[in-house]
């Protein structure tokens, strides 16, 4: 992680000051121990990341090859979630001159996705690695298959498949319109019954939720509008709100415009209003509290719709492309939450129990921290969302400071400084004072954290981390 100074090393603004280094990281990378070969990966993303495009053209099949004969080796996954994050860079800045070696890079993601040794980093690198990848691949019938096999068979655990229907299900939201009549019905059928088994199969919810998305987003392409409004309430009667809520969220999102939806959505509304104040997971203030999840039972659920929610709308609604945050669906999500009044009436307690803290935590930890494009503030929506949320935060932060790190988590979020979610801070010492005081005077921001809640945030992030 570094903040760029300077657009171009002087080194690599010649071709063969490129190729030198490339000739050299190449060979590190190919015949070095572990930690070289890592460092050489770290090598090439700086290379690629400081050389102007038209230096490294040249040098892109070179560098793509050496690193997807050793990513495909047996080798610890540290080095081969850095070399997942130097393809990341080469189809971001080098695109049109790894064309050749598309091919290659879809077989090594579609592997690396299914290996049960993988871990969450590194698949969670690999997903945005096909995401790009299928921008400029014509047929993706072949990558549907096989992550369609990955979610409905044995061969990854339940961990494994929560970001593997994930990536489905946004390679569909992205790129549904390319797939093969046949493959659709397929993975309907397939999803459809995994989540009518699911009572048996014993999924955990992320799953049974990246599924339902998956189908929602599938519809989108549905000849028949009646189709989709039959969808939309086809599986009210199971009431399990994993499935019902990221179902009905993800037709409305779905990116077909030409269905009217103005009725679904002002059903939606009501519907998730009313989860919202009845089971959105806090035992102090819920109308009809649903069974306590996630206690000693090893497959995971959702502690409430509030928690159900925090995942939805990161996996689903972080992605400009997928939902922008300006979006009349996203907006009237973030409505739903603030007129159940959830965190207005967490904050008249006196005290809240430490699960509680921990989902208030866990929501807006994960939920998306975006400006819409071209615009300076938050939606009004959000930010009221936001607002609310962090008042909770610090009227109770003192009563939990067991939970300091989920606090953390919290204002990392609510500052923009994790990275947008996708890669996990694991050492708070990167940030600086001086980067945080800056970044709590941007006015988005100031319009979501009180003069207090700035003042404690430093308190929280530098003075009890330690």
């Amino acid at each position: 992680m570094y903040r760029k100074k300077c657009e171009h090393i002087e080194i690599l603004k010649t071709d063969k000051g490129v190729k030198t280094l490339v000739e050299v990281v190449q060979a590190a990378i190919m015949h070095g121990n572990v930690q070289v070969r890592t460092e050489a990966a770290f090598c090439f993303k700086y290379i690629l990341d400081f050389a102007p495009p038209a230096n490294i053209k040249k040098e892109v099949i070179k560098i793509c090859g050496a690193l997807i004969r050793v990513v495909n080796d047996k080798f610890p996954q540290e080095l081969k979630l850095q070399i997942f994050h130097t393809l990341k860079l080469i189809q971001i800045n080098a695109a049109q001159a790894a064309k050749g070696m598309q091919a290659q890079l879809q077989t090594t993601f579609l592997k690396a996705i299914g290996d049960p040794q993988s871990n969450l980093h590194t698949r969670k690198v690999i997903i945005e690695n096909l995401i790009l990848l299928i921008k400029g691949v014509p047929r993706i019938d072949a990558i549907i298959k096989e992550l369609n096999a990955l979610v409905e068979g044995p061969k990854i655990d339940g961990e494994s498949k929560i970001e593997v229907s994930e990536l489905l299900a946004l390679i569909i939201r992205a790129k549904g319109k390319a797939i093969q009549s046949a493959m659709s019905q397929t993975v309907y059928k397939a999803m459809t019954q995994i989540l009518s088994d699911q009572a048996k199969s014993g999924t955990n919810d992320k799953i049974l939720a990246n599924c339902a998305c998956a189908i929602a987003f599938l519809s989108a392409y549905a000849s028949d509008a009646g189709q989709v409004q039959a969808l939309f309430t086809a599986f009210d009667e199971m009431d399990i709100n994993c499935i019902s809520i990221p179902l009905k969220f993800g037709i409305l999102i779905n990116g077909n415009e030409a269905v009217d939806k103005s009725s679904m959505a002002k059903e939606f509304e009501s519907f998730l209003i009313e989860k919202l104040v009845d089971q959105a997971g806090f035992q102090e203030i819920d109308d009809d509290p649903a069974p306590i999840a996630g206690g000693e039972e090893e497959v995971f659920r959702f502690k409430g719709v509030l928690d159900l929610l925090g995942h939805v709308a990161d996996k689903f609604c972080r992605r400009d492309w997928c939902q922008a945050p300006d979006s009349t669906y996203v907006k009237l999500l973030f409505s739903c939450i603030s007129k159940a009044e959830i965190f207005k009436k967490l904050k008249a307690e006196e005290s809240i129990g430490a699960d509680s803290y921990k989902l208030l935590n866990q929501f807006l930890a994960h939920v998306p921290v975006k400006t819409p494009a071209n615009a300076a503030q938050f939606t009004p929506e959000s930010t009221q969302v936001y607002a609310e949320g962090l008042e909770c935060i610090q009227a109770f932060y003192l009563d939990h400071d067991a939970l300091n790190q989920n606090t953390c988590d919290t204002l990392l979020n609510m500052l923009q400084l994790n990275y947008d979610n996708f890669l996990q801070v694991d050492d708070p010492q990167f940030l600086k004072k001086e980067l945080v005081k800056e970044t709590l005077q941007k006015p988005h921001l100031k319009d979501i954290f009180s003069d207090d809640m700035a003042l404690y945030t430093m308190d929280i992030l530098f003075k009890k981390m330690h």
